[in-house]
């Protein structure tokens, strides 16, 4: 028989028996007991004629994929991402599945048959779908709105234990150079897929902090190893603007995420070259407001919920601990030691943060010589209880 007759015949046997594992089977299965049957077809030709492998194997590639039916390449979709998942539900089962070891073991056949054939560069498109869109779903499901623990470790174990080995699997590489770049690739991905994750919900993680400080040290490793912060910058700038600055937002609020803002960016960049970029609009829109020199000033001097206050004494302890103990190192950032002075800077000059800083004083120095001359004329009058409220 010749040579192409056999090819035409193991390729209309391949159709075959792709279709009929359709109507009978999973298209898993289907697709796995197809590509066998080829690659023992090929085989045989291969054992008994002895010609020129690469051009049988390209003629055989060019008969199977000229006549590709309607639906194989979303079957071929499915396929890669069940593939993946049976990876993930392998390691979830402690008792070991039988079936989902042996599926397993089938696809690394597919996988070494289906490069054996050549046939992989026409599945390679397919394959980075799958890849990518089975690494943003795990980071997502495994990171999404969880920002008061560590996340990343998760990731990074997944990494090493699931996506790894199923990249080996489906690429079969033999050369240790090929599989330590391919695993480079993946890690990079994998953290560009984490800061991407990460960067759509700065906001919330923001406005939690310090809460969100797990989400915000998990991000720091991944945000520096990607050179994502241009990108994150600007993000945040827009988050900012579409979910701050508008009219139903008080001055206090507004003032309070900026504060968070300063800090979060503080611990990804100790430099502040991404607060310039990712906070501009909000200074700006502080400046316009007419309460804002009050709400800073008002925050300085309450002792009870003034979080430049508590900012301020903080700073004054640590620096009165290190001047005692010099060999002490500081653990304030750098972001709440200019954390003031950036809130000052809004108006470019200090004289109208003094003038109010003077006029909450002499507000709150009438109030206590109300109350104490109000306490003086009930003493000499001979009440013996003054009212909590008064005091």
């Amino acid at each position: 028989m010749k040579i192409e007759t056999r090819l035409n015949a193991a390729a209309t046997s391949f159709w075959k028996l792709y279709h009929r594992g359709l109507r009978k089977e999973h298209a898993t299965v289907a697709m796995i007991r197809a590509v066998d049957a080829a690659w023992q077809d090929i085989r045989d030709v291969l054992l008994t004629t002895g010609l020129n492998a690469r051009h049988i194997l390209s003629y055989f590639a060019a008969l199977i994929f000229t006549s590709i039916p309607h639906g194989f390449t979303s079957l071929a979709r499915l396929f890669l991402r069940t593939n993946f998942a049976t990876r993930e539900e392998e390691r979830a089962q402690r008792n070991r599945n039988d079936y989902v070891l042996a599926l397993n073991n089938s696809f690394a056949l597919f996988w070494r048959q289906i490069h054996d054939l050549g046939w992989f560069h026409y599945f390679e498109d397919i394959f980075d779908d799958a890849f990518y869109e089975g690494v943003r779903e795990y980071v997502k499901n495994t990171c999404s709105g969880c920002y008061d623990e560590p996340t990343f470790m998760k990731v990074d174990s997944w990494k090493h234990t699931i996506l790894f080995p199923w990249l080996r699997s489906v690429r079969c590489y033999s050369n240790l150079q090929e599989r330590l770049l391919l695993q480079a690739f993946g890690s990079l991905f994998v953290d560009e897929a984490y800061v991407d994750s990460r960067m759509s919900e700065m906001y919330d993680i923001i406005t939690e902090f310090p809460e969100s400080s797990s989400a915000v040290f998990d991000l720091k490793g991944p945000l520096s190893r990607t050179r994502r912060h241009r990108r994150l910058a600007h993000s945040v700038h827009a988050t900012l603007q579409h979910r701050l600055l508008h009219p139903g937002a008080n001055t206090s609020q507004i003032m309070d995420v900026y504060i968070s803002t300063v800090k979060v960016l503080g611990m990804l960049d100790p430099l502040g070259l991404l607060l310039d970029t990712a906070a501009r609009s909000v200074r700006e829109y502080l400046k316009k407001r007419n309460d804002t020199v009050h709400c800073v000033v008002a925050s300085l001097t309450d002792e009870l919920d003034g979080e430049l206050y508590q900012e301020l004494h903080q700073t004054n302890l640590v620096q009165s601990e290190s001047c005692i103990e010099p060999d002490s190192s500081a653990k304030t950032s750098s972001c709440e030691l200019k954390l003031l002075p950036l809130l000052v800077s809004i108006y470019g000059s200090t004289k109208v943060f003094v003038n109010e800083y003077r006029f909450i004083l002499c507000n709150k120095y009438v109030a206590v010589a109300r109350v104490h001359d109000h306490a003086s004329i009930c003493k000499s009058a001979g009440c013996s209880d003054v009212h909590p409220a008064i005091l």
